[in-house]
């Protein structure tokens, strides 16, 4: 079969997690003869690991996975496939046409493991101050020294702050009194008694 008559994919894999790491190899193996057996070509293997899954599988919370880019003739893959579905050491697998490059900007799978995890404690540089209360700050420049706050401003908003309260309570009470009131009256007499 020539060169031009194969067509590239990429075949994704999860390897059953009762499958020791050591153990990985020979399915990884396996899966290439599939492939050779079939007339393709195994362009490269990459061993992800174990990793966590998105959601369980089988009420399997982790396993090995294994991207393969592969070169096959058209009929080649639905036989491997159908072995794929047979074998107990494949959880789930996914065969795609093509083979997708990563674009530019895009980290490779081994890079995404290697980020740090971000920190649970709020950070506390003053630039990622909220945009609410950056708003309501007086823009400072580098140069100008930092002011007190207004006194008579700080007492108006806490004046402010409880007149606003009280008048929100009061609109919902009226609400209550409208819909209990609305509930009690008896409705019309809709049977016709003249």
């Amino acid at each position: 079969m020539s060169e031009s008559e194969l067509n590239e994919y990429e075949l994704l894999y999860i390897v059953h997690p009762r499958r020791a790491t050591d153990e990985v190899p020979a399915v990884i193996e396996w899966v290439s003869g599939l492939v050779t057996q079939g007339g393709g070509e195994v362009l490269t293997v990459d061993d992800w690991g174990r990793r966590r899954l998105a959601y369980p599988i089988s009420h399997e919370f982790e396993g090995n996975f294994v991207l393969t880019t592969l070169r096959l003739s058209p009929e080649t893959p639905r036989s491997i496939e159908s072995q794929m579905v047979i074998s107990e050491d494949i959880m789930r697998h996914m065969l795609i046409r093509g083979i997708i490059p990563l674009e530019r900007g895009e980290a490779p799978p081994e890079a995404i493991e290697q980020r740090p995890e971000p920190s649970r404690e709020p950070s506390r540089e003053p630039s990622e101050v909220p945009a609410e209360s950056s708003a309501e700050q007086p823009a400072q420049t580098q140069d100008a020294e930092p002011q007190a706050p207004d006194a008579d401003a700080a007492e108006e908003s806490s004046a402010e702050q409880p007149a606003q309260t009280q008048d929100a309570d009061a609109a919902e009470d009226e609400m209550i009194e409208e819909r209990s009131e609305a509930t009690s009256e008896p409705s019309p007499d809709t049977s016709g008694a003249d």
